[in-house]
């Protein structure tokens, strides 16, 4: 809606859409190009409802921010190395991390100990989970969901990167078991779980961190890929649908709300 607001004056300015005000005259409207100021009470709330905005971007902002310098930190203290498709850093201390990170340098993260803590065919599910991730470009999207989640009701963002994340995971075990067997993906969900069972969630796609009872009975199920990757695509599908309502009926969006403020 705050697109569709502010998008016609954008759109005229830049000789794309002709000049809405003018047919508009015959009551109060919002326009960057001529004015328009609302009422004071009006404008008192919209000033709060923007501290808002603000306040929450800059705690989203700052959160990743800090994940961001406490992932560097691990990595400066881990062993780089080039093993499949991606590059991996393996970082001492304890087995907990196992994760697909990297917006615009996918890479994994993962404990050196898991080597020697699981099985063989364990540790390479791991590895083919996580490459699935980054193949699919998983990292990316869920920061892109992040901050366009600001454009949108608080609790229903979170809904969004809970669906794709939990999405995200059962597709990814899938991608794994293609390569490694279902079998063993799921054992190694139950003991990468074990492991991860005594720490605080890590900040970003951990194998293992999110409903394992419910990804080892799909694994065990033998449901077929196709509907297990569904719902990432209905997702941005869903986004791409609102994106549009917003800009292709930002004129009628524009008018009804300048309406209600006559």
């Amino acid at each position: 809606t705050l697109l569709a607001l502010v998008l016609p004056s954008l759109l005229h300015a830049g000789g794309v859409l002709a000049d809405h005000c003018s047919v508009h005259a015959h009551h109060r409207h919002l326009c960057g190009l001529h004015g328009g100021a609302p009422e004071p009470g009006l404008l008192l709330v919209g000033v709060c409802v923007l501290a808002l905005w603000m306040g929450r971007a800059a705690r989203l902002g700052v959160a990743q921010i800090r994940a961001h310098r406490s992932l560097t930190a691990l990595e400066q203290r881990g062993q780089r190395q080039i093993v499949g498709a991606f590059p991996q850093v393996l970082v001492p201390g304890s087995p907990w991390v196992s994760l697909a990170v990297g917006v615009l340098r996918p890479r994994t993260v993962i404990s050196a100990s898991l080597r020697s803590l699981l099985a063989p065919e364990a540790y390479d599910a791991v590895l083919a989970h996580e490459e699935a991730h980054l193949r699919r470009h998983d990292p990316r999207w869920m920061t892109v969901l992040a901050w366009t989640g600001l454009f949108s009701a608080p609790g229903l963002c979170g809904l969004v990167r809970s669906a794709f994340h939990e999405a995200a995971e059962e597709a990814s075990d899938a991608n794994a078991a293609d390569e490694v067997g279902a079998h063993a993906v799921a054992r190694a969900l139950v003991a990468v779980a074990r492991l991860h069972a005594s720490r605080a969630p890590a900040p970003g796609l951990a194998f293992g961190d999110t409903g394992i009872e419910r990804r080892v009975r799909i694994l065990l199920a033998g449901r077929p890929l196709a509907g297990r990757s569904l719902a990432p695509r209905l997702l941005l599908a869903v986004v791409a649908v609102v994106a549009l309502v917003a800009t292709g009926g930002s004129g009628w969006i524009h008018h009804a709300v300048e309406s209600l403020l006559q």
